[in-house]
């Protein structure tokens, strides 16, 4: 993207969403968790210029945020900063959120703008290359599987399946794989959720009851671009968390991701009703 048209897709966001007065600037480690900071509405222009400053042990630190040396990131006295920037198209506003936010996805550089190889979408980006050059291509439908639990505990002290949203009834049956009444029960959950993905240009399609009691699975639409897809997916899930907190939910989230990349077939998701 051109510097002119890289700016004038801010210029453009804040002339079209008056309302939104910070934003989320997040970068993706290997383990899909999103970690970076907020701003305040007056920041976005100058990051779209100059980019933002983080420290490079960021993506040096594990699932839970400890920091892992054998990654060769860590430093004992200190710690380098490198240079993150927009990722183009990323820049999204926040579903529901209240006060009105926006998020927008960043990737690493060093600070003379070489894109880093510690980024795992850096690296995803880098294969994509390689195999083009190869005349290789690739097309890309991610899903999305969740399960809804209750926030109590069964008798047993383990988790259960939640209540459906409509009704409040719950589900003894084994499973409830395919079930069309158990989709009808969460539709509030779920209409929230297609309301998010229509706001984030996120081509979310069918969504069905999974084998396992609380189990259900969205998919995404097939698409040219892994990296698009890549993106999508990780919106995906932080879309859900919120529309389960609207709904009453406690979400914990993760993603798999495979060799450093984003390789998702199946980013798994936890709701708590």
């Amino acid at each position: 993207m051109k510097k002119n048209s890289y700016i004038l897709e801010a210029q453009n966001f804040l002339k079209n969403n008056p309302d939104i007065k910070s934003f989320d600037i997040v970068m993706h480690d290997c383990n899909g968790i999103g970690r970076g900071k907020i701003i305040r509405r007056n920041e976005l222009i100058k990051i779209y210029k100059s980019g933002r400053q983080f420290p490079l042990s960021l993506m040096g630190m594990d699932i839970t945020g400890e920091d892992v040396p054998e990654t060769g990131l860590i430093f004992n006295q200190g710690d380098g900063d490198i240079k993150a920037w927009p990722i183009p198209s990323s820049l999204k506003p926040i579903h529901k959120s209240k006060p009105a936010r926006g998020e927008l996805f960043m990737n690493m550089h060093d600070i003379k703008g070489n894109k880093l190889s510690t980024d795992p979408r850096n690296q995803l980006e880098k294969k994509i290359g390689e195999f083009k050059k190869k005349g290789i291509s690739f097309r890309a439908a991610f899903e999305l599987e969740f399960f809804l639990v209750s926030n109590e505990l069964d008798e047993y002290g383990k988790l259960k399946p939640a209540k459906s949203v409509l009704g409040k009834k719950s589900s003894r049956r084994k499973t409830d794989v395919y079930s069309v009444d158990i989709l009808h029960g969460m539709l509030p959950l779920f209409d929230d959720i297609y309301e998010a993905t229509v706001l984030a240009n996120i081509e979310a399609e069918t969504i069905i009851s999974e084998y396992a009691p609380g189990q259900y699975e969205l998919t995404l639409k097939h698409q040219n671009s892994i990296l698009k897809a890549a993106d999508d997916i990780l919106r995906l899930k932080k879309n859900n968390k919120s529309s389960g907190q609207i709904t009453w939910c406690y979400c914990l989230l993760y993603g798999q991701t495979y060799g450093g990349c984003f390789r998702f077939w199946h980013a798994l998701s936890y709701f708590s009703l």
